[in-house]
């Protein structure tokens, strides 16, 4: 099991408190973005602030709302109990007691909204069942996550991970929490009639990625985390692994030969990147009204 200590005071206006591992390298915390900068957070730390749902009235100049959080559903409780004590134990000044919600949006991990008074914490655990091999790697997702927030401003910073199954039944991760408007089908109410909106959203998710990509991974305490050399050849690899364990008995015949077909094109490596695997505008948070002020984004490494 692993932990992180408190070293520090708070950073974050969410949040209140701030934690960095014993033997991590912080001479890149200078580095951090000026405070109001848009930054992004981890799928599921969505805002408590409402959003459009799936009707294309936005086309006609309004938004239709729905909450981002909600009761946990019904099937997918933790021991709330166990969790409780466990962070008590582990994260200083949870004031008041717990209280559970969720993020229902998202289809991969489950992430739940943990309120302590005013404090506010996101866990992020795999779903439950069987989880395809590499998928859904909670170690892995902290040892990005409590490291790259010193360079990019836009990644949440991650506090305490969690092997001990006992807790949750699973791996899991907590992290801060942060706020701010996701475009799904439709727009938030706060950018609805905004000028060349589509434009702006667009160059604001490209221009984020491109920030992350000219980053140096070494530079944020990264650089052996995904074994460089061979990364196209494994993606392909891994896809006709994962293929072959879901294949229907009536899976289409392509899907077979595609994996063949990419295969003998795999480009050779040029130079080494932290890239999101995940990427799209459901996966960010926008400032409320700036559709240019993208706070956060999911990163899949």
């Amino acid at each position: 099991m692993r932990t992180l200590n408190p070293t520090k005071p708070p950073k974050f206006p969410n949040t209140q408190i701030s934690y960095e591992s014993p033997n991590q390298d912080t001479s890149s915390a200078a580095l951090c973005r000026e405070a109001g900068r848009a930054a992004t957070r981890w799928p599921g730390a969505r805002s408590d602030r409402t959003i459009a749902t799936t009707d294309r009235s936005w086309r006609r100049g309004r938004a239709i709302e729905s909450p981002e959080i909600a009761d946990v559903r019904e099937g997918e409780a933790l021991d709330w109990k166990r969790l409780e004590e466990y962070l008590r134990a582990n994260i200083p000044s949870l004031d008041g007691a717990m209280t559970p919600l969720q993020f229902p949006g998202g289809s991969a991990n489950l992430t739940y909204l943990l309120r302590f008074a005013d404090t506010e914490l996101v866990l992020r655990r795999p779903p439950f069942g069987v989880v395809a091999p590499g998928a859904h790697d909670m170690r892995r997702e902290f040892r990005v996550l409590s490291r790259l927030w010193r360079l990019f401003d836009r990644a949440p910073q991650a506090y305490v991970f969690c092997d001990d199954h006992d807790v949750v039944g699973s791996d899991f991760v907590v992290m801060e929490r942060r706020h701010g408007d996701v475009v799904r089908d439709e727009l938030p109410t706060s950018m609805v009639g905004l000028p060349e909106i589509g434009r702006r959203l667009g160059f604001a998710l490209i221009d984020a990625m491109a920030e992350l990509h000219l980053l140096d991974p070494a530079d944020a305490a990264l650089g052996a985390l995904g074994r460089p050399e061979g990364f196209a050849a494994r993606q392909v690899a891994g896809w006709r692994t994962r293929w072959e364990l879901v294949r229907p008995t009536d899976g289409p015949p392509l899907m077979d030969e595609l994996p063949e077909r990419l295969s003998t094109s795999v480009p050779a490596p040029t130079r080494v990147s932290i890239v999101h695997n995940d990427l799209k505008l459901d996966n960010c948070q926008f400032a409320p009204g700036n559709p240019t002020g993208l706070r956060r984004s999911s990163i899949g490494t």
